[in-house]
């Protein structure tokens, strides 16, 4: 009895499995396509609104735009999960007040979950060293 209840427990946690990546599959490829921009004048406008938006909300924040060698905005990250899950957004890097080259951002997560979310956020690089580190991997 013991071992036919392992073998039932082990079909059952493959198929939950299975059908947690192909529904992870179709939520995250249909958000795919709504998280790009449309090109970059687009990202680079909505990272403009974006920081704009978060700095004149959040002192802290306007302080640290002002401190800050340069910035990555991500204006917009799309999250999604059921069991298994990923996010993905693009992102573009201020420096100088210029924009100065393009990231992605991509996750993936396991664990309970369920839902989906959108987001931004803003890499503030305060020094030198974190600068020339990400203007390396352009």
């Amino acid at each position: 009895m013991g071992v036919t209840l392992a073998i039932r427990q082990l079909f059952w946690n493959k198929i939950l499995t299975n059908l947690g990546l192909g529904v992870l599959t179709v939520m995250v490829a249909g958000s795919f396509s709504e998280v790009k921009a449309d090109g970059p004048e687009d990202l680079k406008r909505d990272a403009n609104q974006s920081l704009h938006t978060l700095t004149s909300s959040n002192p802290l924040a306007s302080e640290l735009s002002k401190k800050a060698k340069a910035m990555i905005i991500f204006p917009n990250i799309v999250k999604a999960g059921l069991i298994f899950g990923g996010a993905y957004g693009e992102g573009v890097l201020l420096h100088g007040g210029k924009f100065d080259g393009y990231y992605n951002s991509v996750t993936a997560s396991w664990g309970f979950q369920a839902g989906a979310q959108s987001y931004g956020y803003v890499v503030f690089l305060m020094n030198d060293k974190a600068l020339k580190y990400i203007l390396l991997t352009i």
